[in-house]
């Protein structure tokens, strides 16, 4: 009760305060609705500004870079119509991007308007009412705005520039409706009206305090809280950062395993309902002192008050536990799901937390390379074993090109002269040797991660000029989206064109494959143009992407270990594998087993028809080529076969 009392005696010395505030106004109140005015376009033009880097940092990041606006592929355009139209709502009337052509006239590039009548379709000629104004802005290159006094409903139209094409100005270009500036300017000259009447003038005050009390409550629960799940979202962990003090705190990243699946076999509907009950079960395992975060799509960001050396250890098993253990029921249907869990419990050596939380995920990305459902930790004995990277120290290694790369020998069960190496990349500090797994999380989406695979890629080719050898490297399809890498990879190819046979491109079953991915379909056509080879790496774990045999011929399918170590006691496994077999002659595709780890798994894959084999087993990674005589545990089989 007394906290009670506090909060209503603060409640009511702010309604003192802004009472006396209030009779001040009154007084000066022409100059305060001047004020008031400018202050509310400059928040509406950063606002406006806000929005646009946002448009300005998508569309560097996910829509194609080309030389002229014409060139715009028509589905990357309809795309970004999409996107713009996703800003349009009450206070933003029209969103669209214009350019200037050869002969200065102002063009539509995209278009965000819901009402098709209302929209400027691509290449078509815009006519602004001041011009000349807008001559000079696009002269100028630099964001400006414009304050609209011939149309009503608009109040300002606000220019970005966006570096799109070099010979051709181009802005992103919003109207702002005069709703929220009518509405502000109606408050303000009503206030004055009401501040004659000494009785009216109380009422008002005590409404409009009321009023803002609950709207900041409402717009503070609008902005830090997630709809979905009802946690935290990630403008809250902006709120907190720098209250956040890591030496106090464990972090851990949580993300649903194979959630994607869930969406896909169940709906979205019922994806969003196995959201909030993960989420629920998380909440009811934590204390209120902790902080639980959406982070992403279906990962959240656990904040955990350290309060004894393993009480975070404790919780998170007991998190990953009851999430495994809990059945899902939604509409007649159970569904079971597990987490991979990487936790960080010394956070505190850490710069800030968005340090320490790339180390948790940098974990959590271990415990889905390593299997998914399961626990990697960050503890202070494993940090002095293996000291997790620095940004700086790793793009120091891939400047200076130390970059070693290991390669694996993959048997052919009937004929030894036709093995071939898979390429396994680690990057050299001294004596150590550091794994991607380490390493390639860090400098995602960065140009060094392209810097990287091109120095690999070089790597390798002048291992194939040198040794004549077939030798597989993996690569992920957002690799070949990226138009940067994608290029770069052609051009290396290009110039190897008499090498090309003898590379073989491994994708990774790690990310979604649609059927519209087309300019992923054709730049892999493309490769094979040039002689390389495909492979599906890791087949029937991840997404399991049948549109591959629907777009392109894979030339190998190289079969998941985790489904291959279960051969010796699972009967199901060996009639999936069977089944693989079956289907890989069936589009003549060579198939490969991956992880094998003892002589009876080599033999049942070899009845089973698998042609290739790879495994410590039969050979470790080595930094040369083994091309001399097969192991001999082989030899017994190459006997067999003839």
């Amino acid at each position: 009760m007394g906290q009670d009392l506090k909060k209503y005696l603060y409640f009511l010395g702010a309604i003192l305060l802004f009472i006396l505030f209030t009779l001040i106004l009154y007084y000066k109140f022409d100059q305060i609705i001047s004020l008031t005015k400018r202050q509310f376009l400059h928040l509406k033009i950063k606002d406006a500004r806000h929005s646009a880097k946002v448009v300005e940092e998508t569309m560097a990041r996910e829509f194609p870079k080309v030389k002229e606006p014409t060139a715009y592929p028509k589905e990357a355009l309809e795309r970004l119509n999409a996107f713009l139209s996703s800003f349009i709502d009450e206070e933003y009337r029209y969103v669209y991007i214009i350019y200037q052509d050869e002969e200065k006239f102002f063009r539509y590039l995209a278009d965000g308007s819901i009402d098709p009548k209302d929209r400027g379709e691509f290449t078509q000629k815009f006519f602004p009412l001041e011009e000349e104004r807008w001559r000079q802005i696009f002269a100028l290159q630099k964001p400006a705005y414009l304050t609209q006094g011939q149309i009503d409903s608009l109040w300002i139209t606000y220019l970005y520039p966006l570096p799109l094409f070099e010979h051709h100005p181009t802005f992103l270009v919003m109207d702002i409706s005069t709703k929220a500036y009518k509405h502000v300017n109606t408050i303000l000259q009503n206030l004055k009206h009401y501040l004659e009447s000494v009785i009216i003038f109380f009422g008002i005050v005590f409404l409009l305090i009321l009023g803002l009390y609950f709207l900041i409550y409402k717009e503070n629960k609008r902005n830090l809280i997630d709809p979905l799940t009802q946690v935290y979202n990630r403008n809250f962990l902006k709120k907190i950062e720098e209250s956040i003090q890591l030496d106090q705190v464990a972090v851990a990243m949580i993300d649903i395993d194979y959630f994607k699946r869930v969406n896909d076999m169940y709906g979205h509907h019922i994806g969003d309902r196995v959201l909030q009950e993960v989420a629920k079960i998380i909440q009811q395992n934590i204390r209120k002192e902790d902080m639980l975060i959406r982070y992403g799509g279906e990962e959240f960001l656990l904040i955990a008050r350290k309060e004894s050396s393993d009480g975070v250890r404790r919780m998170i098993g007991r998190i990953h536990a009851m999430v495994e253990s809990t059945p899902i029921k939604i509409d007649g249907h159970t569904i079971n799901v597990t987490l991979s869990i990487g936790l960080n419990e010394i956070p505190h050596i850490d710069k800030n937390i968005f340090e320490a939380i790339k180390k948790a995920d940098m974990k959590l990305y271990q415990a889905k390379h390593n299997g998914r459902n399961r626990i990697e930790i960050l503890a202070p004995e494993s940090a002095k074993e293996d000291p997790l990277l620095s940004f700086e120290k790793i793009t120091e290694l891939i400047i200076n090109k130390q970059i070693e790369i290991h390669y694996q020998p993959v048997y052919n069960l009937k004929d030894p002269s036709k093995l071939f190496f898979e390429a396994l990349a680690r990057l050299k500090d001294g004596d150590r040797l550091i794994y991607p797994g380490s390493f390639l999380p860090i400098i995602a989406r960065t140009n060094y991660y392209i810097d990287f695979n091109v120095a690999l890629l070089e790597q390798v080719f002048e291992t194939i000029e040198r040794e004549r050898a077939t030798i597989s490297i993996n690569f992920r399809k957002s690799d070949f989206l990226d138009s940067k890498l994608s290029r770069i990879i052609e051009e290396i190819i290009s110039q190897n064109r008499e090498l090309a046979q003898y590379l073989i491109f491994e994708i990774l079953e790690d990310e979604e494959i649609r059927g519209s991915d087309n300019a992923f379909f054709e730049r892999i056509k493309q490769l094979k143009h040039y002689g390389v080879r495909i492979a599906i790496d890791d087949f029937g774990s991840g997404y399991a992407n049948l549109h591959y045999f629907l777009h392109i011929s894979p030339d190998i399918i190289k079969i998941d270990g985790g489904i291959i170590r279960q051969l010796k006691t699972n009967s199901k496994a060996r009639a999936i594998v069977k089944s693989i077999v079956i289907f890989s002659r069936y589009i003549h595709a060579s198939t490969v087993a991956e992880f094998i780890e003892d002589q009876e798994t080599l033999q049942i894959i070899r009845r089973l028809g698998i042609e290739y084999a790879q495994g410590y087993f039969l050979a470790k990674p080595s930094r040369e080529l083994a091309k001399t005589k097969p192991y001999k545990i082989l030899q017994s089989v190459y006997a067999n076969a003839c």
